[in-house]
């Protein structure tokens, strides 16, 4: 994997995910990725452990905790940020998880 990649991703991404990528189990990097990314919120939001995705996002950024995403592009698209989130969660962790 590339120096400059790893410099991107969260030490929890590189941890959990990456060896199961190099591996060749992507769907289970994926999935597990996605678990990492529930635990890292779970962890800032200081939230119930039994709360996952959507609930968890709407929970966080813009429920009673209103943890703020680091956006790149403006803190004006807060929203969609949590909108993007919220879709991330109810399409692509559904689908990992479940299928």
């Amino acid at each position: 994997m590339d120096d400059q990649f790893l410099r991107l991703i969260s030490p929890r991404i590189e941890k959990h995910c990456i060896p199961l990528f190099n591996s060749g189990f992507f769907k289970d990097s994926a999935r597990e990725a996605l678990v990492q990314v529930e635990k890292a919120m779970k962890k800032k939001g200081r939230t119930n452990n039994r709360m996952y995705g959507v609930r968890l996002i709407t929970e966080l950024f813009g429920g009673k905790k209103n943890v703020l995403l680091k956006v790149p592009l403006g803190e004006d698209l807060q929203e969609s940020a949590k909108e993007y989130f919220k879709g991330v969660f109810s399409y692509y962790r559904n689908y990992v998880a479940h299928d």
